[in-house]
């Protein structure tokens, strides 16, 4: 199952304030769960320009709510086994030494041949690719009756020798099948580790993880529950006292929403600041959340605007996030959370959840 290092970078992905297609397309890439889970949802074959194509069709608001929703599909429960992060990058290098080797003989889609080994490896079967129901039926079948197959079952026989093998027998079965000598081969090896590499850095995968990413993701399905409580209210005092009772249950405390009223933030709530009016050119960094609709932490110095300073106050904290409030491309507003130093890492990822949800 997908490591920890995996899902961790894919809750970041999927948890922005705008879902990056690219960021997320280069990850599923990596990740044969992950992969498997989008390739069947989007209805596709195997190949990348079709998966990236069904990705940018989806319009953003459906994209990343579907984004979100496919972690629950791969995220580990009880004590289910996962793979290391060796394990994976084990799996994700032969499918490179697939894709390298294929580019080496002149194979015109390599990085179809990488992502089909993928979900090979992992006995992944995909329906209405022919490709990939010839790689399961005819896995592990002796090397010398493949001299003949498409370069893609004999590539991914060179790949399946690497992993559950040695080099040298991969070596072995890339003379037989491809004519290489080891030379070649070398080159071919060097290669896709160099690919291998390349996929991780630009997929944003780190090794060293702690188990906050957990955390918030817990948090978000409460959000998603929550949410269906929240689009019940049919006024703006009821939606600010129910707003009351799930922030406390989340982040225990409630955050300060700010609604955009023509070009101001007017603040909510029944305590001495309701009612306050920011207009949005001005200098507090809760107007700028608005003008450039992106998230803002902000602690409390001499620097800050005083409104500012008023609202962490009314936090009862010197350090805030705040999160842009929206409805697809409609601005609302904000809404300012509390921080402190001993919120998780990902603390902010669920508050902009929150923020979302609300909008």
């Amino acid at each position: 199952m997908t490591p920890d290092a995996v899902l961790h970078r894919y809750q970041q992905i999927v948890s922005a304030q705008r879902l990056d297609t690219a960021a997320l397309f280069r990850l599923i890439g990596t990740d044969a769960d992950l992969l498997n889970r989008w390739v069947v949802s989007l209805g596709n074959r195997v190949e990348p320009e079709a998966i990236l194509r069904a990705l940018n069709h989806l319009d953003p608001d459906s994209l990343a709510a579907m984004a979100r929703a496919q972690v629950w599909a791969v995220v580990p429960l009880g004590n289910a086994a996962r793979l290391g992060f060796d394990q994976w990058r084990g799996v994700l290098l032969a499918s490179c030494v697939a894709e390298a080797l294929t580019r080496e003989v002149g194979y015109p889609y390599p990085e179809a041949a990488r992502l089909r080994t993928l979900l090979a490896s992992s006995g992944v079967q995909v329906v209405g690719d022919a490709l990939m129901t010839e790689l399961g039926s005819f896995r592990g079948v002796a090397a010398e009756l493949l001299i003949d197959a498409h370069p893609l079952l004999r590539a991914f026989a060179v790949a399946e020798a690497l992993e559950h093998h040695s080099t040298g027998a991969a070596a072995r079965v890339a003379a037989l099948l491809f004519d290489l000598d080891g030379s070649a081969f070398d080159r071919v090896l060097a290669a896709a580790e160099q690919r291998c590499a390349e996929l991780i850095a630009a997929a944003g995968v780190v090794d060293e993880v702690d188990d906050s990413w957990l955390e918030t993701l817990w948090v978000q399905a409460q959000l998603a529950a929550f949410s269906n409580v929240l689009a019940q209210q049919t006024d703006d005092a009821s939606l600010h006292e129910l707003g009351g009772y799930v922030t406390r249950a989340l982040f225990r405390h409630v955050p300060r929403c700010f609604v955009l009223h023509g070009d101001a933030l007017v603040a909510t709530g029944v305590d001495d600041l309701a009612g306050l009016t920011i207009p949005v050119t001005s200098p507090s960094r809760l107007a700028r959340v608005v003008r450039d609709q992106m998230s803002a932490t902000v602690e409390d110095d001499e620097s800050v605007a005083v409104v500012d300073r008023q609202v962490l106050r009314r936090l009862g904290s010197e350090k805030m996030f705040i999160a842009p409030l929206t409805s697809g491309d409609t601005q609302l507003g904000v809404v300012a959370f509390r921080l402190s130093d001993e919120d998780p890492a990902e603390a902010s990822l669920a508050m902009w959840g929150y923020a979302i949800e609300l909008g």
